[in-house]
């Protein structure tokens, strides 16, 4: 399962099986015959302990790091303009457009044909990174000592109580390898129960729509 590729899921993925809060929201409708990113099955069944079983799959049996050069050279860029501090103008702002064209290329050119028409134009790559980005994030949150409310996308989400007993719920985004706590909402009852429905899209859009009311 180390190998780039693919594969076809054998059966409906049971979340159940293990830690069903560390099981990003996207994985977690995962039907027999779905196929995805390898990856993928080797987060599902090495990081999150769950039963994975392939019906098929494709692989490329050799590889190499065509996008490796490319991601060193944005990854030191961030680095220093973080580094360089929120006091320091030119940097945030530098720091925004570095942001916008990792996400840009790594989210939407790799995989858009219309408009893409370029020898870059690589769903497959698209897919792997992805795939493989989200591992990370994974592997990043199990190291935590507190446990995840719930996985978004490229978004955690921890519960916390404050010195005065009210309820909190902290964003934490993962970019270019790394965890950054966004913002903090008020856990409200719309929360604790969009929580309580088991479903992390609904809790997601309750935290947005506190925080948007707090604006």
């Amino acid at each position: 399962m180390k190998l780039p590729g693919y594969g076809v899921l054998a059966h409906d993925l049971d979340v159940t099986a293990g830690d069903v809060t560390r099981v990003p929201g996207i994985l977690r409708d995962l039907k027999a015959g779905d196929t995805v990113a390898m990856p993928t099955v080797r987060m599902l069944a090495d990081d999150l302990g769950l039963p994975v079983e392939l019906a098929g799959g494709w692989v490329w049996e050799s590889s190499r790091r065509w996008l490796g050069d490319w991601q060193r050279f944005w990854r030191d860029a961030r680095s220093a303009l973080i580094e360089a501090g929120p006091d320091d103008l030119p940097a945030v702002y530098a720091l925004a457009a570095v942001k916008a064209v990792t996400n840009a290329f790594l989210g939407g050119w790799l995989r858009a044909p219309e408009h893409n028409r370029t020898a870059s134009l690589r769903v497959d790559w698209a897919h792997q990174v992805i795939a493989r980005a989200r591992m990370n994030a994974v592997r990043g949150i199990s190291k935590a000592s507190a446990k995840p409310l719930a996985i978004v996308a490229d978004t955690a989400y921890f519960g916390g109580i404050g010195e005065l007993g009210g309820m909190w719920v902290d964003e934490h985004r993962f970019s270019l390898g790394s965890w950054k706590t966004e913002k903090r909402a008020t856990a409200t009852a719309e929360i604790v129960a969009a929580y309580a429905s088991g479903r992390p899209n609904r809790f997601r859009d309750a935290i947005n729509a506190e925080m948007e009311a707090r604006r």
